[in-house]
């Protein structure tokens, strides 16, 4: 999303219905209910700050940050990540990347059905691993 003109088409290809069936069927691992759909993309689409993410999240904003921990590296402590198995959006090639910069590594728990979207594809097993976690299991 680093090429400006891609990332200001963003809204219409969320809205555009082609789309967001290639989306749906390589992003999430269970077929939505319509209403989850059509609020799931509407969302996307009608998101004024979206091409604004894909710019602001790029190199300068983690050189910034790199060296922000460099200076305060207790805010890298007692850091886990959870990652899905099925994921394909976001690789574990990029936390490799991201702790190689830092100087950490961190835990990692891969739920190996999860894609990007767990909160979405299965709510119940979300919900309940982070209740789990935050009761200390």
């Amino acid at each position: 999303m680093r090429f400006a003109p891609l990332r200001k088409t963003l809204g219409a290809l969320f809205a555009a219905p082609p789309f967001q069936a290639w989306f749906a069927r390589r992003y999430f691992m269970r077929s939505l209910a319509r209403s989850e759909r059509t609020a799931f993309f509407r969302g996307y689409a009608r998101c004024s700050a979206l091409p604004d993410l894909f710019a602001w999240l790029g190199p300068p904003l983690l050189r910034h940050l790199e060296k922000a921990f460099e200076a305060r590296p207790e805010g890298l402590e007692r850091i886990s990540i959870w990652w899905g198995g099925r994921d394909r959006v976001v690789g574990l090639d990029e936390l490799r990347a991201t702790e190689a910069a830092l100087g950490v590594r961190w835990p990692v728990t891969t739920f190996s059905d999860w894609g990007h979207y767990p909160m979405i594809d299965a709510p119940e097993e979300w919900t309940a691993a982070i209740a789990a976690f935050l009761d200390g299991g």
